[in-house]
Formats: structure tokens, C-alpha cells, sequence
């Protein structure tokens, strides 16, 4: 999946709030923890690096 390994050798690391975490033979997924600690699962394997990148952008806080 050239797209997602893409996103974490280049851009992940900017993303101050985000852990990324290698679990063999499972597809990627984005696991976005709320504020009352709900998660929610989202399937990422078919999106394109920009496709994340504009995601998070949308979604995680900014600690900055």
C-alpha cells in the first residue's frame, strides 16, 4: 500500500497527536479517539496520501 506508507515516512510526522502503530497483517485503519474516550474505527486502505493528510487536517486538534 504505497499510498499509506507514503503518509508515515513522509508527512506523519507532523502530526503532533498522532500515533502510528504496525500490527502484521491488518489492514490500515485511522482509530480517532473523542474526548469521552469513544473511538472510532475508520478503514484507510484504498485512500490516497493526500486523502489522509486532508483528513486529519479536518479532524485533529491542533495543539499548536
Amino acid at each position: 500500500m504505497p499510498h499509506i506508507k507514503t503518509f508515515v515516512e513522509e508527512r506523519a510526522s507532523k502530526y503532533a497527536n498522532l500515533d502510528v502503530e504496525f500490527i502484521r497483517g491488518k489492514n490500515p485503519e485511522l482509530v480517532m479517539e473523542k474526548a469521552d474516550g469513544t473511538k472510532d474505527v475508520i478503514p484507510c486502505d484504498k485512500w490516497k496520501t493526500d486523502d489522509i493528510e486532508e483528513f486529519l487536517n479536518s479532524r485533529l486538534q491542533n495543539d499548536e
